[in-house]
């Protein structure tokens, strides 16, 4: 037995929801978020340009559930469909929910993703923002110099898109450990990034990355 969310539901069977046990209450958040799209059965997306903002509803182990939202960076591609960067947790009073509790917290958990989301949820979607609100949280972060490097790239911010190409390259020689597949394959992108700032088809580049990164996020 073991107690989640509140503190009051208790739950017995410590096992995860099902997909389909999570259906219905994943329909009840598409209800306050009409304009968001459902992929896999557990993530709500919305996208703006190079950037696409989503809930996860993660199953725990103990029975409930937990949402979780993240910003996908499309124009800094991986495998999954854009770099994840801005993962947030809610409050610890509503952060997790068990199924039988569900209806009772809605209201609370809703209220709690429109009040402490970054970027607001109740607003639209702008990757500009988005790209500020990065900048502030990401100095000796590779991840989100990476992020950076190419959001400001598909923005069309030549100078600022330099800057965390450096920042990148910086976090990585500071971290003192062997390099990693994937410090190889940022660094050949952020190569790239680096050439198409100075052609006349930039734009056109960016967009077929995103496309691309849009639609494995889409497969779920």
């Amino acid at each position: 037995m073991s107690l989640v969310g509140s503190g009051i539901t208790k739950t017995m069977a410590a096992r995860k929801l099902t997909i389909s046990e999570l259906a219905p209450i994943v329909a009840d958040y598409r209800a306050a978020f009409p304009d968001w799209q459902l992929v896999g059965g557990d993530v709500l997306v919305r996208f703006s340009g190079p950037v696409a903002q989503a809930i996860w509803f993660d199953r725990l182990r103990t029975g409930a559930y937990r949402p979780t939202c993240r910003v996908h960076v499309l124009a800094a591609p991986t495998e999954e469909g854009g770099t994840v960067v801005l993962p947030q947790f809610l409050n610890i009073k509503v952060r997790e929910t068990v199924p039988n509790a569900h209806a009772k917290s809605l209201p609370a958990v809703i209220a709690a993703l429109n009040s402490e989301v970054l970027p607001s949820l109740g607003k639209a979607l702008d990757a500009r923002a988005v790209a500020e609100l990065l900048r502030d949280r990401s100095p000796g972060r590779p991840a989100n110099a990476y992020a950076l490097g190419c959001l400001f790239g598909a923005l069309g911010r030549s100078e600022d898109a330099a800057r965390w190409i450096g920042e990148y390259r910086s976090a990585i020689t500071g971290l003192s450990l062997a390099p990693q597949p994937v410090d190889a394959e940022r660094d050949a992108f952020l190569n790239k990034v680096g050439e198409w700032m100075k052609l006349p088809d930039r734009d056109a580049r960016f967009a077929e990355i995103v496309e691309q990164q849009k639609s494995r996020l889409l497969q779920g």
